[in-house]
């Protein structure tokens, strides 16, 4: 079951159930730990789009430098060199553009992440909440069932 039924059934678990508070604290625990985890998620994807971004940085910078390898050999008037590190070049200017498409695509994911996070603190707000309103019903139940006893 995952943790946004959880929390639709919350209403079904205060309704019945001898250990309801036990059950809504549990409830509780399961989201936190869920929160957890999303946040170590992030914490992966963050370290792994700065490992690609290193990555292009690299191949940017030995794609410029065979760029300018061959400036200089034209400078030099040597066309056949120019045309040589040109070819050398290339294959950088793919990687980096194949690790600009990775980054676009780990943002994305670290965005997505981050909302879910965010949804699910609210979400583990509104049990908190209902957690609480719930033992405090029950406490107060308790209170007047024995003020009139």
């Amino acid at each position: 079951m995952g943790w946004l039924e959880r929390i639709s059934n919350i209403n079904k678990i205060v309704d019945g159930g001898e250990d309801t508070e036990k059950i809504l604290e549990q409830t509780v625990l399961n989201l936190e730990q869920h929160l957890i985890n999303r946040r170590q998620g992030v914490a992966g994807a963050s370290a792994s789009l700065k490992r690609t971004e290193r990555q292009l940085n690299q191949n940017q910078a030995a794609a410029n430098g065979w760029y300018s390898r061959a400036q200089l050999a034209l400078r030099k008037g040597d066309e056949r060199l120019a045309r040589s590190a040109l070819h050398y070049r290339q294959p950088y200017l793919n990687i980096a553009k194949t690790l600009q498409t990775q980054i676009d695509q780990q943002l994305d994911i670290i965005n997505n992440l981050r909302k879910n996070i965010g949804v699910l603190e609210s979400k583990i707000a509104t049990v908190k909440m209902k957690k609480n309103m719930y033992i405090a019903s029950g406490r107060d139940s308790v209170t007047a069932l024995r003020s009139q006893g």
